[in-house]
């Protein structure tokens, strides 16, 4: 069955020379929606009531539909310990259009600012290397709650059209540390006002809290922002829990 070709392209029919085109196989040809309209003209031969005619008109096929964006998946979703350095994340999604493959790009920002208090003072804290790589620094402020980068993956198409889907990746703020000798430990506060490090075992574990099933004390105190980095044997003073750590950071060296 014959086919009108409604795109331009490179395809055996020759979509660009001739718009009424009909394919060997029989099948619309495929490729880029044409711009320029499509002249349409109309003949009427007349009968016994009527006079025969001619008319033209145009057709013009617009694309109105922006490109569909799968959520996008960030690997490694979670950055410990925040050692300062960058880590490669790859952002998984797919994207389509009818009009062919979309063209992507990311974008990247941050809760927290690039340079703030107590986060190192290292910059930038990411590097966006193609449309589904990036490099972000695993470090957050000492005395905040923790970093949330989000990635946003922006995918448009020839006729101007575009979708935007986002993921995020976290540096926690995490009272758990791991010594060298690859066991878990957590600062806990002495009667002396000191942070000593003490080991511990940990049990379930979710994205933000983990169990310690041996090595604390009911009744003792834990560090739970700031511990990253913290000597042992550290003099801190801590504030009590609920105060805004905006004004008051949980461990700080006397």
């Amino acid at each position: 069955m014959a086919s009108v070709c409604l795109f331009t392209g490179t395809q055996s029919c020759g979509c660009a020379a001739k718009p009424d085109c009909t394919t060997t196989s029989g099948t619309r040809c495929t490729g880029t929606p044409r711009n320029s309209p499509y002249g349409i003209s109309f003949t009427y031969g007349g009968d016994i009531n009527f006079d025969g005619g001619t008319g033209s008109s145009s057709l013009k096929v617009v694309d109105t539909i922006a490109p569909t964006v799968s959520v996008p998946t960030a690997t490694p979703g979670v950055l410990s310990p925040p050692n300062h350095q960058l880590v490669d994340i790859q952002v998984s999604y797919t994207a389509t259009d009818a009009s062919g493959a979309p063209v992507c790009a990311l974008k990247v920002s941050s809760n927290e600012p690039v340079n703030g208090t107590g986060d190192g003072n290292t910059s930038s804290d990411w590097t966006i290397l193609d449309s589904h790589h990036v490099q972000l620094r695993s470090e957050r402020a000492g005395s905040g709650t923790g970093r949330i980068y989000t990635i946003t993956a922006t995918c448009s198409d020839s006729s101007g059209h575009s979708t935007s889907r986002g993921t995020t990746v976290t540096v926690p703020a995490a009272a758990l540390l791991k010594t060298p000798e690859e066991t878990m430990a957590v600062m806990v506060v002495g009667k002396d006002g000191r942070a000593h490090q003490t080991q511990v075992e940990t049990g379930a574990k979710t994205r933000d809290v983990v169990q310690i099933t041996k090595g604390l004390l009911a009744g003792q105190i834990v560090v739970t922002t700031g511990a990253y980095g913290l000597p042992d044997n550290t003099q801190v003073k801590t504030m009590p829990t609920g105060q805004s750590a905006a004004t008051a950071p949980a461990a700080v060296k006397d």
